[in-house]
């Protein structure tokens, strides 16, 4: 098994792996998940905000911010950080409940003072070892020019999609998780 310093050292070795899927598994330190205390090497958890029934929005509560290993068809082991995935996973443990029922006293200010009805903990997980889908995909975005009269440069990030179930014509199957949601650069 070739072992890569980053995704970036991987994919110049890879080219053809783009938009290709790809089977995984992970490998790094393992971590408990904040809510439900599940041994992972990824999580992130989340607060969903309601308003009359409606999905409004989201809080981040936690994420991981370690680097962990993918594992692609056992060939390659390549260490990537949490700005080089995009997570399409189902939640691993969600708790909804009522503003009433909220018994931290500064969190139910707030939800109150903003007027959401219900609010639920979500948290999602990737686990060491547990089989994944995976594609290289590349998200382009505009550098700001040089100087006053300069014109803006295109450029690209490298980001690997990781998924709990197979790409379908080459989309996933899963929505990508809040903290990658509303990813900007």
């Amino acid at each position: 098994m070739i072992e890569y310093e980053s995704l970036n050292d991987y994919f110049a070795k890879n080219e053809d792996k783009l938009r290709i899927p790809l089977q995984i598994t992970l490998d790094g330190k393992i971590e408990k998940s904040p809510l439900k205390k599940t041994k992972c090497v990824y999580y992130e958890a989340v607060t969903l905000l309601y308003k009359e029934g409606e999905l409004v929005g989201n809080t981040g509560l936690y994420a991981t911010e370690n680097d962990f290993y993918v594992i692609i068809e056992k060939t390659a082991k390549v260490l990537v950080t949490t700005s080089k995935i995009r997570t399409y996973i189902e939640p691993h443990f969600t708790k909804p409940y009522t503003i009433d029922e909220i018994t931290d006293e500064e969190r139910k200010a707030r939800f109150t003072r903003e007027e959401y009805e219900k609010v639920a903990d979500v948290e999602y997980i990737l686990e060491k070892g547990k089989k994944y889908f995976a594609m290289i995909n590349q998200e382009h975005y505009s550098l700001p020019p040089k100087g006053p009269r300069g014109k803006s440069q295109a450029a690209h990030n490298t980001v690997i999609w990781i998924s709990i179930k197979e790409y379908k014509d080459k989309q996933p199957q899963v929505e990508i998780t809040p903290h990658y949601k509303n990813w900007k650069y």
